[in-house]
């Protein structure tokens, strides 16, 4: 079950929530972040943390999702900007997920969920109805 923790829920939570969060990351940042910025943007409820817990109510991944405006396209996007997982997720807890994202989604007037990943998981979303349009590609500067 996918859970949205509310910004007043996560301080509660942060010494376990934090290391997922850490963990997630892009490793080229993990030096860059300040933890204690990411935590204020949490607390101010620009940036959400979604915990996705099996049957038994262990945490099998974090999420950090934010809506982004598209100033061209004038359209919001839910994007999931890190998530951290145990284990690679199985196809019904990317279902299950999704039928708690979508709804958020939508009262956030989102026309879409988009998230970065690797090529293995990427490949999976495909079974699931998702569909790759671009490839996110970086280069440190």
């Amino acid at each position: 079950m996918l859970v949205i923790l509310l910004p007043e829920q996560v301080p509660e939570h942060w010494g376990e929530l934090k290391h997922y969060v850490e963990m997630a990351l892009p490793v080229h940042k993990q030096v860059g972040y300040d933890m204690s910025n990411i935590l204020l943007h949490i607390l101010g409820g620009v940036l959400l943390v979604a915990v996705l817990a099996d049957k038994r109510g262990v945490i099998i991944a974090v999420f950090t999702i934010t809506v982004e405006r598209d100033q061209i396209t004038k359209t919001n996007n839910l994007v999931i900007l890190t998530g951290y997982a145990t284990k690679m997720l199985e196809k019904e807890e990317v279902e299950d997920m999704l039928v708690t994202l979508r709804p958020l989604a939508r009262s956030k007037d989102c026309g879409n969920i988009l998230f970065y990943t690797d090529i293995e998981q990427a490949i999976k979303s495909f079974e699931l109805g998702g569909g790759q349009t671009h490839n996110f590609v970086m280069w440190e500067v």
